[in-house]
């Protein structure tokens, strides 16, 4: 895939401006892709994943978890990552894997949302989040002040925003 499919790709699925994080000098390794972990594996998180991968030349997986890994709806993607580590608590995947791991995919309930992106943003890691960020404006404001802190972004994702159509329509009503 070329540079340029892999960027508007991304752009598809709202995770742009996590790229240059991930792609940091503190975080680029020596193969220069941006490693992956994924915190939900099905529904919404199994679409990501898909669009993520299709991306093979600039990032990778690294780590699955999802509390209900193994459930009929998580097996597509374990099915398409046979070998990577799985886990059930992203706690326990953390504390295994955080030196293997650059950004985070939250794809979980929307409860775990914010629990789940804090907790990556103090190990350093970017993070790309599923719509709903956070259930209060409090939570957004940590949120924000923790990717001051640590040095990392957070993404919310909303596809809505990222294709032509959301472009077109802002411009016709600015005129």
């Amino acid at each position: 895939m070329k540079r340029r499919e892999f960027l508007k790709a991304m752009a598809a699925a709202g995770a742009m401006p996590l790229l240059p994080a991930c792609f940091s000098a503190k975080s680029c390794k020596a193969n220069g892709k941006v490693r992956l972990a994924a915190i939900g594996t099905g529904a919404q998180a199994w679409y990501d994943i898909q669009q993520l991968a299709k991306n093979g030349d600039l990032c990778e997986f690294v780590a699955l978890c999802d509390t209900d890994i193994g459930a009929p709806h998580t097996l597509a993607c374990l099915k398409r990552f046979p070998n990577l580590p799985r886990f059930r608590d992203f706690r326990k995947m953390f504390d295994a894997m955080a030196d293997q791991i650059d950004a985070v995919l939250v794809a979980i309930p929307d409860h775990a949302h914010f629990c789940a992106a804090m907790h990556a943003m103090r190990l350093g890691k970017a993070v790309y989040v599923e719509k709903p960020l956070a259930h209060s404006f409090r939570e957004c404001e940590l949120l924000m002040a923790a990717e001051k802190k640590y040095g990392v972004v957070c993404q919310m994702g909303n596809q809505g925003h990222s294709g032509d159509n959301f472009f077109q329509y802002r411009d016709y009503c600015a005129n």
